[in-house]
């Protein structure tokens, strides 16, 4: 004879099985997950992350100096107002990026207690 199908109302006890049977399946997930190295440590990435921000902002503040004697050749005009104007607007669009970014948060936005 079959059993008649579980009811939506189970006991509390009935949920509490179930609910440590998901757990139980939710950590062994994990655990495997790990196992096969496909978790990231959350600081290790926001320090790469940070590094590499570092890496292209430097970079980019650096390029008007390196380009300006280039550009201002191949225009045929004086260095000193393009280098002024190419360093004002590499300025300009690292404060836009920075802006876009939540300056208390970090990339996954908590608290970032080093900002």
């Amino acid at each position: 004879m079959l059993e008649p199908a579980p009811s939506h109302d189970a006991t509390p006890l009935a949920r509490l099985k179930v609910a440590q049977l998901a757990l139980k399946v939710e950590t062994q997930r994990l655990a495997l997950d790990e196992s096969k190295g496909q978790l990231l440590d959350v600081a290790a990435a926001d320090a790469g992350i940070g590094e590499i921000a570092t890496v292209l902002r430097d970079a980019l503040s650096a390029w008007p100096a390196r380009a300006t004697a280039s550009i201002a050749v191949e225009l045929g005009i004086t260095p000193e107002p393009l280098h002024a104007s190419l360093e004002q607007h590499i300025a300009a669009l690292l404060t836009e990026t920075a802006d876009r970014f939540e300056p208390a948060a970090g990339i996954h936005g908590r608290a970032n207690p080093g900002a």
